[in-house]
């Protein structure tokens, strides 16, 4: 896992038409707030035409060197799924943990909270987004993300050296990171 430097330039899509999706589920949740946050009501799924268009995906594999973003494996198929770092439609503080309702909705065509991963990755980690301390979570898009510490490390904000080293081709948590266990244990 290295430190990946996104593209300053979002791409047009998520500019666009990603802006524009944000917008009506940001309003949806305005008009039946009481309904997501209970679960009762769920948002439609992503539109992964928008989250996965081929603008995003070809800039996310220039700065991410055609590599996972957590095994740096490099991508040798056509199907690289995009990795949303916070979960867009759901979230388990645990593992094995009831889901709360919704998850990071408002981020789901959100160019920082974009990555590519392999598939097997990308099914590992689900809904899984464990915090430090799961009260400073961010619910809604009124929500402020800068109180939250995830205890999953994201390459594209952090260098995930301060957390994970390698032996030969082993990685280890450096110097016992918690962070960098939990990482290594889910993602590695």
């Amino acid at each position: 896992m290295i430190r990946i430097h996104r593209s300053a330039k979002v791409p047009a899509t998520l500019k666009k038409r990603g802006k524009q999706e944000t917008a009506l589920l940001c309003g949806q949740y305005d008009a039946n707030h009481a309904d997501y946050d209970s679960g009762s009501v769920r948002f439609p799924s992503a539109n992964n035409k928008i989250y996965g268009s081929e603008d995003v995906k070809k800039s996310l594999k220039s700065c991410q060197h055609n590599k996972c973003c957590y095994s740096e494996a490099k991508f040798v198929r056509d199907y690289v799924p995009v990795e949303h770092f916070r979960p867009k439609s759901a979230i388990a503080q645990q593992g094995s943990s009831k889901k709360q309702y919704p998850g990071y909705y408002w981020l789901a065509y959100e160019w920082s909270n974009l990555l590519l991963c392999k598939p097997g990755i990308n099914s590992n980690k689900k809904d899984y987004f464990p915090l430090l301390d799961a009260h400073t979570r961010a619910n809604n898009h009124h929500s402020d993300l800068s109180l939250e510490s995830p205890v999953l490390i994201d390459p594209a904000s952090e260098d995930p050296r301060e957390h994970i080293r390698f032996h030969n081709e082993e990685p280890y948590a450096y110097r016992s990171s918690k962070r960098g266990e939990t990482t290594i244990k889910l993602l590695l």
